[in-house]
């Protein structure tokens, strides 16, 4: 993670992540910080590009956090 990030308190999970509630110095506030697991196979990292991109198209929505950062 960026130093920038702190991680303050694991708040869920499940499947292939882990989320958490961090401090972002940057932006000065607090941030939800999904950690993916790495798939494995050939088409894994692709797919999860892909998924990282639909996630990035998604419009301001009340119930959606919008995707800051991918590192």
């Amino acid at each position: 993670l960026p130093r920038r990030l702190r991680l303050l308190q694991r708040i869920g999970g499940g499947g292939q992540k882990t989320i958490y509630r961090a401090r972002d110095d940057e932006r000065e506030g607090e941030v939800a910080v999904i950690c993916l697991e790495r798939r494995v196979g050939a088409d894994g990292d692709s797919t999860r590009v892909q998924e990282l991109q639909a996630l990035a198209r998604i419009r301001p929505h009340p119930h959606v956090l919008p995707l800051l950062d991918v590192v």
